[in-house]
């Protein structure tokens, strides 16, 4: 159906996406191979597993514990978020309304772009929040940010960010599909029952919610 070279270039394009999406990742993996001397950056200078022998001796202290509990409680907030604003997205992009293409497509961006791209993106934005609280409460005489304030940056604000580009985009996604097929329920059981838009709305997507 399709020629030789069509799928060819379409072969090449697909290789390109994938060092793209996972390149990286990929470098960080070559680039913890470095020597003592050695950082996160090109070219390599020498070839060892010095790094993981230092993390495996013990040098700097690893709480595991608190990590999982950070990360248990991180997980609960961003479930919450993605059930509540994937729900009402997938509501409201059932019809269209002024910049619903470019939010769609803003949203679903997330998933294309490399994590590591989207990590130093939020960690340079809340860097510029940083200086802007600094500076700001440096104008004003502001003693608390002058001695006390250190950075905006936390579990539950550039973490909660980060965690959320990539749930999001999915539960958008899951909700589209939902909410199609709720579109069409709705207007059948809505001239049955007689019932008001809103608490129509809030009953299918309850019993709806509960065969997912």
């Amino acid at each position: 159906m399709f020629g030789r070279g069509f799928k060819l270039s379409l072969g090449i394009f697909f290789t390109l996406f994938i060092l793209f999406l996972y390149g990286p990742t990929l470098s960080i993996l070559v680039l913890s191979f470095q020597g003592p001397n050695g950082g996160l950056t090109f070219p390599m200078r020498g070839f060892s597993t010095f790094w993981f022998e230092s993390l495996f001796d013990g040098v700097g202290v690893i709480d595991i514990w608190g990590a999982f509990g950070r990360s248990i409680r991180l997980g609960l907030v961003v479930m919450v978020l993605t059930v509540v604003l994937s729900l009402m997205a997938g509501m409201a992009f059932r019809k269209r309304f002024p910049l619903s293409s470019f939010l769609f497509y803003a949203t679903i961006s997330s998933l294309i772009v490399p994590s590591i791209v989207i990590s130093l993106g939020v960690a340079l934005e809340f860097r510029i929040i940083d200086d802007a609280v600094k500076a700001i409460g440096g104008d004003m005489n502001i003693q608390w940010v002058i001695d006390d304030f250190r950075t905006t940056m936390g579990l539950f604000s550039s973490g909660l960010g980060a965690q959320l580009t990539w749930t999001l985009p999915f539960g958008l996604l899951i909700m589209f599909a939902f909410s199609t097929g709720l579109t069409r329920l709705m207007k059948k059981r809505r001239a049955i029952l007689a019932l008001g838009h809103g608490k129509l709305s809030v009953r299918l997507c309850c019993r709806s919610l509960r065969h997912l």
